[in-house]
């Protein structure tokens, strides 16, 4: 699902770094997850936001999710970065 709001250019919507573990046990992988996802963005010159998530995968209970997803919605959020695809929900949820 790809929405692109028309009152937005590409080139003013946000990059999101969006990061999640699903224990409090899980904080120091938290941290190693907004470094490389911060390295990543920097170095490919995007101006961009970090979003740090604690909960399952396998449900959209999170603090951070629902936001997120009425942003890029809208059309606000032009990129989404993750580590990996599991961040944001495991496959099938």
């Amino acid at each position: 699902m790809r929405a692109i709001a028309p009152h937005k250019t590409p080139s003013t919507r946000t990059t999101i770094a969006y990061a999640r573990v699903s224990t409090n046990g899980q904080k120091d992988d938290l941290v190693r997850q907004v470094a490389l996802l911060e390295s990543y963005c920097a170095a490919n010159g995007w101006t961009y936001e970090v979003i740090s998530d604690l909960g399952s995968g396998l449900n959209h209970h999170k603090r951070e999710l629902k936001p997120l997803v009425s942003r890029i919605r809208s059309g606000e959020v032009g990129r989404l970065v993750l580590s990996h695809k599991d961040r944001l929900l495991r496959v099938g949820s």
